[in-house]
């Protein structure tokens, strides 16, 4: 299970690696106020709203977004070493990975969207994650990332808000993180995390070892009604 973060990019990879080396570059910016649709691959440009259609693949590098981004159904979005201006929303999407130095000035807004991934990843506002579930595949990986606050809602199998010893550096929080009713086959981690504020975790069931450990917490830390085996230790 301690490598399951690195397990599962590779995974993610792998299936959509033809999608985004050998699919269509399309990128259409609009005069108009409407957002952008992005479909493909977009590199060191700037822009304002940006839509990614639903089934579409889209993929930012060095990129500056002025506005929002708004993920929709089924659709993929990946940002490496952009700026990202506004919000980043996805609901019903499959994956949305922020990673390696892109920035949110707003929040992190996940709505039944079974992958997120955040690494090396700052965000301004809020990381909100609801109902992020798929048999086998669900995941939600918060990894060397600062954030004003992380919650975590009705998820599973996978659950990981940092884990240094699998790979997945702590994060910097600066408000409450909150690990709330989540349904965990696989694992929940949340260790060695600097959290300003408190620490949450509680009604959080399945089969899966769950670790609430080594967080160093400014307020307090209520962990209560989460299924076995589970163990929280070191956290203060």
């Amino acid at each position: 299970m301690r490598r399951r973060f690195l397990v599962g990019l590779l995974v993610l990879y792998a299936a959509l690696v033809s999608a985004l080396v050998f699919g269509p570059h399309v990128f259409a910016k609009l005069s108009t106020p409407t957002a952008t649709p992005c479909t493909g691959t977009l590199s060191r440009t700037t822009a304002g709203d940006l839509v990614v259609p639903a089934g579409a693949v889209c993929r930012v590098s060095g990129a500056v977004i002025e506005g929002s981004v708004t993920v929709q159904r089924d659709a993929y979005f990946e940002a490496s070493a952009s700026q990202i201006r506004g919000t980043v929303n996805a609901s019903g999407s499959l994956t949305v990975f922020l990673h390696d130095g892109t920035s949110v000035a707003g929040s992190v807004v996940i709505a039944a969207t079974p992958q997120l991934f955040l690494y090396k990843t700052a965000v301004s506002g809020s990381v909100k994650v609801t109902g992020a579930v798929a048999t086998g595949f669900g995941h939600v990986q918060v990894c060397a990332t600062t954030a004003g606050r992380i919650e975590v809602r009705g998820s599973g199998p996978d659950v990981l808000i940092g884990d240094p010893q699998g790979g997945c550096p702590g994060n910097q929080v600066r408000q409450d993180v909150v690990i709330a009713g989540n349904e965990t086959m696989g694992e929940l981690q949340v260790s060695g995390n600097e959290i300003s504020g408190s620490l949450v975790v509680t009604g959080n069931g399945g089969a899966s070892p769950k670790h609430v450990v080594n967080n160093t917490v400014t307020g307090m830390v209520d962990v209560w009604d989460n299924a076995a085996p589970f163990d929280a230790s070191s956290n203060g």
